[in-house]
């Protein structure tokens, strides 16, 4: 009765503050003395975006209503009168100091850098700024609660969100502190003991619930090229490769591919961005290096027109003197 009335007293209170922090925090609901509430969610509203920043299929379904426990978030199987908002409901802000990597190295250098070069060349194709996108490398993307508490940390080795402020610093990703949003494009480099979890685990986890809608993976050497494109009816779909053994990705408006070449010092097969119509995306020491070497032909060829001018003149010169 006491815990009744306790509630009751703080129903307007606590129901206003559920449903505006919500949608920063989407964070871990108490209801006093209960560990449940049916909360009526409107259209559009915070409440509905912090659900749906746990759970997507609720909003990829229509569904308006959800059900809120101290554990989860799920479906409903009745739908409560709008009337019946949360009562009680205290909300606890997410930790803010939680792990943004598992201090790992990456498999090898041709991992790490594998990385680097795959990032260089998407932010050298869009101006050299990360201004309205992001793009994260080996760094971990948080999703729920429970993923928190059972520590099942997932850094995917690269990561592209589309449409966000890219100039936000971030340690991590957290999707209730953007939005809802997930990676538009997650891409994984295979080894020997991340393969199985990357081809598996992961590729379910990127599917199912983030809804990412593009997934690559890359073997060592770039010996195997694999990528998946979510469809209509929400399963990936593999991408067929073209003529040259590249896919395109939809999300990035580049063909990924494989290149012989020179990176940071060491020469490998390297995975790579192609424009549309298949040249090279050049990283920001390739379009240096470039730029320097036109200089330099252009004034090597400046020096050979005034070599050639002067012995024209001399060659007048001696003329005149016959």
């Amino acid at each position: 009765m006491e815990q009744h009335r306790f509630a009751e007293k703080h129903k307007q209170l606590h129901a206003n503050r559920c449903l505006t922090s919500c949608r920063e925090y989407v964070t871990l609901l108490r209801v006093t003395g209960l560990d449940r509430a049916n909360v009526w969610c409107v259209p559009g509203s915070q409440a509905t975006n912090a659900v749906v920043a746990t759970q997507p299929h609720l909003a990829l379904a229509g569904r308006k209503d959800v059900n809120v426990s101290a554990s989860t978030i799920t479906e409903s199987d009745a739908t409560p009168a709008e009337s019946s908002l949360p009562f009680g409901v205290l909300v606890t802000p997410p930790p803010s100091d939680l792990p943004y990597d598992d201090g790992a190295r990456m498999e090898s250098p041709w991992h790490a850098h594998s990385a680097m070069l795959l990032k260089d060349s998407y932010v050298a194709a869009h101006g050299g700024l990360m201004t309205d996108y992001y793009i994260g490398v080996n760094m971990f993307v948080y999703y729920s609660w429970k993923q928190i508490r059972n520590n099942e940390y997932r850094g995917p080795d690269l990561y592209v969100v589309k449409n966000v402020d890219g100039t936000k610093p971030r340690l991590y990703w957290a999707t209730w502190d953007e939005d809802g949003r997930y990676p538009d494009v997650i891409i994984e480099l295979l080894s020997p003991s991340t393969e199985q979890e990357d081809l598996g685990a992961k590729k379910d986890l990127y599917e199912q619930h983030f809804r990412t809608p593009e997934y690559f993976c890359i073997a060592p050497e770039v010996e195997r090229l694999s990528g998946w494109r979510l469809g209509a009816d929400l399963r990936y779909h593999a991408l067929m490769p073209d003529e040259h053994g590249r896919l395109w990705s939809e999300e990035l408006g580049c063909w990924i591919g494989s290149w012989r070449g020179v990176y940071l010092g060491e020469e490998h097969t390297w995975p790579r961005l192609f424009h549309p119509d298949g040249t090279l995306v050049l990283v920001s020491a390739e379009v240096e290096r470039e730029r320097a070497n036109a200089e330099r032909e252009r004034a090597d060829a400046l020096a050979a027109r005034l070599a050639a001018m002067e012995e024209e003149l001399a060659r007048l010169r001696a003329g005149s003197d016959v």
